[in-house]
């Protein structure tokens, strides 16, 4: 699941601001929608407010691997994508002298999803009025009656019977089969060829 948190201009507690005074003109950078730390598949956009620049902005992450920056000219946005540690930073070049703003992010693993259905790939392929059989998996802390359903009953059916449903393909196409229990969801894609 990803998550696009957007960033606050001004009044950001965590801002971070470097100025530098040279024959009376201030050159700053300023970054705000600080996070500092994130899930494996969210992301937050930061923004870069400089003053006196005439430089081009350089955003990027040290190390490689743990986030992705996507520069869009003043912000960029930072998805998460490997548990770890890394800095996050924006920079400019003017008059020979880098002006930098960085700070430290830490990244954790998304959660273990509480339940889960037994087909890695999230995709089921059948023929048409072929059938197949799905269990779902669910943590002990989870109770109460499966309930199962497609989104498109002309493309697939389902018959259930707690935690195990039959899906039989009806037509050529596409759809989602959803399992809700105890409180939790999670769906696959039926698709059905010829």
């Amino acid at each position: 699941m990803k998550v696009l948190r957007k960033a606050v201009l001004f009044g950001c507690a965590a801002a971070m601001m470097l100025g530098l005074s040279a024959c009376g003109e201030t050159v700053s950078i300023e970054l705000s929608g600080l996070q500092h730390e994130l899930v494996v598949g969210e992301s937050v956009e930061i923004v870069a407010v400089t003053e006196g620049r005439t430089g081009e902005l350089i955003w990027g992450a040290e190390p490689d691997g743990i986030v992705t920056v996507e520069p869009a000219q003043e912000s960029a946005t930072v998805i998460a994508v490997a548990a770890g540690e890394t800095v996050v930073y924006a920079e400019f070049t003017q008059n020979g002298k880098t002006y930098r703003q960085e700070y430290a992010l830490t990244v954790t693993p998304a959660p273990e999803p509480l339940l889960t259905v037994g087909l890695p790939t999230g995709k089921l392929v059948l023929r048409r009025n072929e059938s197949a059989r799905v269990r779902a998996y669910a943590e002990g802390t989870l109770s109460g009656e499966a309930v199962w359903e497609s989104s498109d009953v002309s493309i697939g059916t389902v018959e259930y019977q707690g935690m195990i449903a039959v899906v039989t393909a009806v037509s050529r196409g596409e759809c989602t089969i959803t399992v809700t229990y105890g409180g939790e969801q999670c769906s696959f894609t039926l698709i059905v060829g010829i």
